[in-house]
């Protein structure tokens, strides 16, 4: 069943542009049921129509077409594995099953995901638990004393291709495929074997593909390297299957000798304990021993490493044998384990070890060894005995310079033309997509690879307005601040300097008294109303390096909470490290309730720079910046609260113990300039449905009922944070506790008139999808403009046709200006409507459109459009502060109403 494929497919660098199929507007158009946005089931609300305002444009979507054959039946089988296997073993282990002789007229009708399905276009004959010998992928036979493992096959209900394309040619809005997730799995098992056996391809997950012999690669320092390669997943649009194929990368060990690895690795300054987290679960060939057995078999030499040797290791063993490990992160000399040979018994280190039954002398005897066993029963080897094997994902966190040379990698050396192109020549031979794949001998589709085309909107530019109503011109997304004031200045509140200098990096008295000279002026210009700053006891401090600063931030504060201080600009002469930045904030904002500035000393005082300080200066102290004008969106904000949420997890390396964090903010009147936050501990780490939301809602409600007398007549959540398998989840966990937290508050009256109305929208970021100029919509001035060489839609072009499906609520908006690399719209998806369904159909989704696109212009630290709305933007924000002190939520009463966290 081999791929069959179409090489005249047209490609975005060969001038060729295909119209959008007027056909595909007309079934997209059929299926809209104008009253969709009505129901209030945990259904979600059908389109209720598709938007039309603003400049049509036809833009490259990486996307490609596949034609399903409707005779194919795709038969599933679930496997079971006793015990249970995980990862590599897990895949060798199906692997060796479907070896078996039960295959064999089979075989190239079978492709699996190697962890729990198998597909088949024929229908197998029942095959009853077979038990496979385990033996590693480089073993000729199995050890002596191999696990056994037993595998059984679980008929899945077969999943006919012809009703899916039923359902995707049907023009009843009311069509439902019951199995819609089923088969969409099913595709992406079937596309994704391709990756998954071809040996020149490395897989990351379930849908990553990294080319062996081409892949693009870079080096990022600490024995890590990023490369380049391909996303390939299924995604069922009006009409038609697609494959969204995308330029990914990932981060990887070095390939080579495991001392090299841990030397560059520790001349980042990192611990041995740093050591022992990064080495964690890294596999690696093992040099001392024979590649053969006595009987002349291959064995495997792979190992994979626990990490460095540490003093819990073997703790329930016989504590007359248990290992000797001094301290963890031992040496060779000093780590002994209890060794046993022809009726002698002792302990033995490891370097003797190796010297006596290896007759090798470690060059490196003082170096940590490593724990290739467990920590119930550890196995130890010196770094010099080991071979870091190739193509090992790196799951450790990068520190600023990796992270930094990363986006060097992947953004900023890549134009969107050179993405593009990429993806046809390279990426859909990579993911399977050419007549490279004979990888199964009947195709049960058919497939151009090449991109498709889909229309998109240029949604009219919003008027940014400032003080005194003055309106901004904007181009390209950004507008000039200078000789600006602020549409509303915070009120007067007590604030101070503090400027920390190091031995190394001493700030000149003269750069200080200027930068706070130029600040105060730069304040006057933007029209924020101030007092002097008031004198600290210690308003210059002098510490030997920047690690000092928690020995006396402690003073600072206890003598700025005695003075009322409301806000501290710190002055630094280096930026900071996060766990001093942390420790700045949590003693701000949870223990003395003073809202913090850290500005960079080095910079130079430009009005630029310090316009950028007096944005958060002024929204501290509850100022607003700007303003768009929302009278087109039909919605009155005086009634209406605008609600974000996001929810994040510990980062990669993070403490076992570290909380999922939920933050939330809401607007507090119709000039959307204030939003002041909430923040909740997850009750299970790694949860992603909000627990507290009625909490947290009712929190934001009191505070609107405070400034208002009354209570939001609206609702409207954009929520950030959820994948598309969670948006169930949302309508059947949260909207209930998010109406909970209305009916506690509001008057009885309320409910029986259907007040709050509440709507949600779901903010996606982390997608695949991307939009590239055709040559169509490229005027001359654009060719001749080095912007616009770099194929990227202008800000404000929204797609809802295309990529979607007709019988969902949801857009593409790519609001901003992209600064690098390609830009990533922000895909806005409809669970929950009881807002924009009062309007009429066409005019419902113009207004959706229209506001989510102005909120991205009313984000109050930046004179540009950002990417995603402000309210899901904010959200994100607290979140991120959040993460500076994850054992508590608890921020100081002072700052319950203040943009503590901006």
């Amino acid at each position: 069943m081999h791929f069959q494929t179409n090489s005249n497919g047209n490609r975005p660098s060969n001038g060729r542009v295909p119209e959008y199929a007027e056909s595909l507007r007309g079934n997209e158009d059929s299926i809209i049921d104008p009253n969709g946005s009505h129901g209030l089931s945990f259904d979600f609300p059908k389109r209720p129509a598709y938007g039309f305002k603003g400049d049509n444009v036809l833009l490259w979507a990486n996307y490609t077409e596949i034609c399903l054959k409707s005779d194919t039946v795709l038969y599933r089988y679930a496997i079971s594995v006793d015990p249970e296997a995980q990862g590599k073993k897990a895949a060798q282990v199906i692997k060796l099953y479907l070896d078996n002789s039960h295959f064999d007229d089979f075989r190239q009708d079978i492709v699996t995901d190697f962890r729990s399905t198998i597909l088949s276009i024929q229908n197998l004959p029942t095959i009853g638990p077979v038990t496979i010998t385990y033996r590693a992928e480089d073993e000729d036979e199995p050890r002596k004393h191999a696990k056994i493992y037993t595998i059984k096959l679980s008929r899945i209900n077969p999943l006919p291709v012809e009703d899916l394309n039923k359902y995707l040619v049907s023009k009843s809005p009311s069509a439902v495929y019951s199995y819609k997730d089923e088969m969409v799995q099913a595709l992406n098992i079937l596309i994704n074997h391709y990756s998954k056996t071809n040996s020149n391809s490395v897989t990351v997950g379930t849908r990553k593909v990294f080319d062996r012999n081409s892949a693009s690669s870079c080096d990022l320092g600490g024995g890590l390297k990023a490369m380049r390669g391909f996303y390939a997943s299924v995604r069922l649009a009006t009409s038609r299957p697609l494959i969204n194929v995308n330029i990914t990368h990932a981060v990887f060990y070095k390939e080579g000798p495991l001392l090299t690895l841990a030397n560059e690795y520790m001349l980042g300054g990192k611990s041995l304990e740093n050591l022992h987290k990064y080495l964690n679960r890294l596999r690696v060939l093992v040099t001392h021993l024979k590649p053969n057995n006595k009987e002349g078999k291959r064995v495997s030499r792979v190992k994979t490493i626990v990490g460095l040797a540490t003093r819990s290791d073997g703790a329930n063993l016989d504590p007359n044998r248990q290992p000797i490990v001094p301290k963890s992160g031992a040496s060779s000399k000093d780590v002994k384990f209890w060794w046993s040979k022809k009726g002698e018994e002792r302990y033995i280190s490891v370097y003797d070890y190796f010297l006596q039954e290896h007759k090798k002398t470690l060059n490196q005897p003082n170096l940590p060894v490593v724990n290739i066993g467990t920590l119930e029963n550890p196995t130890y080897l010196p770094l010099e005995t080991c071979i870091v094997l190739p193509n090992q994902v790196a799951r450790t966190k990068l520190d600023r310079d990796q992270v930094d040379t990363m986006i060097q990698f992947s953004v900023q050396e890549r134009l969107p033309a050179t993405n593009a192109r990429d993806i046809e020549v390279d990426g859909f031979r990579s993911v399977g997509l050419s007549s490279n794949n004979t990888s199964l001998v009947r195709s049960p589709f058919s497939t151009s690879p090449s991109l498709i085309t889909v229309p998109g909107r240029i949604l009219a530019t919003p008027t940014v307005i400032y003080y005194s109503g003055r309106e901004l011109e904007v181009s390209d997304g950004k507008w000039d601040l200078r000789s600006v004031k602020f549409s509303k200045s915070g009120s007067k509140k007590d604030w101070a300097f503090v400027v920390i200098n190091t031995t190394d990096a001493k700030l000149k008295s003269d750069d200080i008294k200027k930068f706070k000279t130029e600040f105060k002026k730069e304040l006057v210009n933007n029209g924020v109303a101030h007092d002097t700053p008031k004198i600290l006891k210690k308003e210059i401090l002098n510490v030997a390096a920047l690690k000092d600063i928690q020995g006396i931030s402690e003073d600072i504060f206890k003598d700025a909470a005695k003075k009322n201080i409301f806000l501290v600009v710190f002055i630094l002469p280096l930026k900071i490290t996060p766990d001093q930045y942390n420790y700045i904030k949590k003693l701000g904002d949870i223990k003395y309730g003073i809202a913090t500035i850290c500005m960079d000393g080095r910079h130079k005082p430009t009005p630029q720079y310090l316009a950028n300080i007096t944005m958060k200066f002024n929204l501290k102290m509850g100022g607003n910046n700007q303003f768009v004008n929302l009278k087109e969106t039909s919605l009155n904000f005086d009634e209406t609260m605008i609600v974000g949420i996001d929810v994040t997890h510990p980062a990669t390396g993070s403490s076992t113990e570290a909380p999922s964090i939920a933050g939330m903010v809401a607007s507090v009147d119709a000039s959307l300039g204030q939003w002041p936050a909430v923040i909740r501990r997850q009750v299970k780490r790694g949860k992603e449905m909000v627990s507290e939301l009625d909490k947290m809602l009712s929190s934001c409600l009191k505070r609107w009922n405070t400034r208002h007398g009354d209570y939001p007549k609206n609702i409207l959540v954009y929520r950030d944070g959820v994948s598309e398998g969670q948006f169930k989840k949302v309508l059947e966990e949260e909207l209930p506790l998010l109406r909970k937290a209305c009916r506690e508050l509001y008057p009885a009256s309320q409910p029986k008139k259907g007040l709050p109305r509440i709507s949600v929208i779901i903010v996606v970021k982390r997608h695949h999808t991307r939009f590239y100029l055709t040559e169509k919509n490229r005027t001359q001035d654009d060719k001749k403009d080095d912007k616009r060489e770099n194929l990227n839609p202008q800000p404000g072009t929204v797609v809802d046709r295309g990529v979607t499906e007709a019988r969902n609520w949801d857009f593409f908006l790519q609001a901003h200006y992209a600064i690098q690399g390609t830009a990533r719209p922000i895909h806005y998806f409809v669970v929950h409507d009881e807002i924009f369904r009062e309007m009429e159909a066409r005019a419902a989704a113009n207004n959706l459109e229209n506001l989510t696109h102005r909120l991205s212009y009313i984000y109050g630290r930046a004179t540009r459009a950002v990417s995603v709305c402000t309210p899901a933007y904010y959200a994100d924000l607290v979140c991120d502060r959040a993460r500076c002190y994850p054992d508590t939520t608890d921020i100081h009463k002072n700052l319950e109403t203040c943009m503590f966290y901006i």
